[in-house]
């Protein structure tokens, strides 16, 4: 894996900032969106996995590596939030 990193310059001081790639933004973006879906609907993670038909052991797992998650399971999601993915 190759890492991309960023410097910024504060006087004598140099900060390495990691960039994260499409794949991890769009991770990200598909965890904030099971947030919305919970927030707006007023959803436990037990309830939203139950809406979305499957098992609670196995949304847990994925919520923390969404990128595995199959599309039909993001779609809902997705309809849950009230929003379109980008």
């Amino acid at each position: 894996m190759v890492l991309h990193y960023q410097t910024k310059g504060i006087g004598r001081e140099v900060r390495k900032i990691k960039k994260k790639t499409y794949y991890q933004q769009r991770e990200d973006e598909i965890k904030i969106m099971i947030s919305e879906a919970k927030v707006k609907n007023n959803l436990t993670n037990e309830s939203l996995a139950k809406k979305i038909g499957m098992p609670l052991s196995t949304f847990s797992k994925l919520k923390m590596t969404p990128g595995k998650m199959r599309l039909d399971s993001i779609w809902l999601i997705e309809e849950l939030a009230g929003r379109r993915v980008t």
